[in-house]
């Protein structure tokens, strides 16, 4: 928005205006970490403006200015076209970022698991992208008069001579202090048990055979295609179909009813929520995988839905939960 009103963007006001949109702290550093991720999405200077309503002298502020396509450029704004390609390249590169993760974590399993990235669909189970760690941000132009004292050693070596010798001892006591938390800090981290400790006794072949099953199942699942957990998820919700079908061929006491009919009583009596067309893709889904016990029949006076009321509930279950877990 002050790219197109030709205004120069500095950071001070960058902040503002992205934690009243995101309700979120905005600071230097998540915009090194935004650099980091996309280098070439911005240019960040330090130029020496005046700031808004200040009567002193000029000063140094950090500004920060988009870096655009050939066409964007000359057409000298940012369209909503332009706009929506830039956060889907973020987007792109922040995901890779995480995949790289992801790819250090398979290869770290036993055995270890190898799967292309442009594959996998889905996170590991066990990938906490909680534990992912945070972008390092990268380096912002400092302002040339400014030096700042990050700890209190540098403040020490900043004053040493200068101040009476109780607050100089004072600060090297807290240099001290925070050089042991450090070095506490290095020390603490606790060693992981070794996990072959609780499987002593268990056969080697055994071991191997299942934790190459886990993997090959857990590849399954990084790699299952969008359309194919749909089909998953239809098929987990056929043996709740199969039971509330049955039970309303026994309350009705015919041998068809109308299509329209059943799914209508399936939408209401269905553990969750789902929608009237949901219901009729389980209807058609249940006549493919088990023709034998559910008919869809089409006649002049609508459609019809036939059960073989001597089949057994469970069994048909049974059938639906192999073929899941096939």
């Amino acid at each position: 928005m002050l790219f197109n009103r030709k205004e120069v963007c500095t950071f001070d006001k960058l902040r503002p205006a992205v934690e009243e949109m995101s309700k979120r702290r905005f600071s230097k550093e998540k915009l090194g970490q935004i650099k980091a991720v996309y280098p070439g999405s911005y240019t960040f200077t330090q130029e020496k403006l005046q700031r808004r309503g200040a009567e002193s002298k000029d000063a140094y502020q950090l500004v920060v200015a988009p870096q655009l396509t050939v066409e964007a450029s000359a057409a000298k704004t940012m369209s909503p076209t332009c706009l929506l390609d830039r956060r889907k390249l973020f987007h792109h590169l922040l995901l890779s970022l995480v995949m790289q993760h992801h790819q250090a974590y398979l290869s770290t399993l036993s055995p270890p698991v190898t799967v292309p990235s442009s594959a996998i669909t889905r996170w590991h189970p066990k990938f906490s992208l909680d534990d992912v760690p945070p972008v390092s941000p990268a380096a912002l132009p400092e302002c040339p008069l400014k030096k700042g004292s990050s700890s209190a050693q540098d403040v020490l070596d900043n004053v040493k001579g200068r101040l009476n010798e109780r607050v100089e001892k004072a600060l090297q006591g807290l240099a001290q202090k925070q050089q042991g938390q450090q070095q506490v800090g290095v020390s603490a981290v606790p060693s992981n048990a070794d996990p072959t400790a609780r499987l002593k006794g268990v056969s080697e072949d055994l071991l191997a055979r299942i934790r190459a099953r886990e993997a090959f199942k857990l590849v399954q699942e990084m790699t299952i295609r969008p359309e194919d957990e749909k089909e998953r998820t239809r098929l987990s919700h056929l043996p709740e179909l199969i039971r509330i079908t049955r039970s309303l061929f026994l309350a009705e006491q015919k041998a068809a009813i109308s299509k329209n009919v059943l799914v209508q009583k399936v939408k209401e009596s269905f553990s969750s929520i789902l929608a009237v067309s949901e219901v009729e893709e389980l209807v058609e889904l249940a006549s493919k995988v088990l023709p034998d016990w559910f008919r869809v029949l089409v006649i002049q006076r609508g459609t019809l839905v036939k059960i073989v009321k001597e089949k057994d509930v469970n069994a048909l279950v049974d059938r639906v939960t192999k073929k899941l877990a096939a």
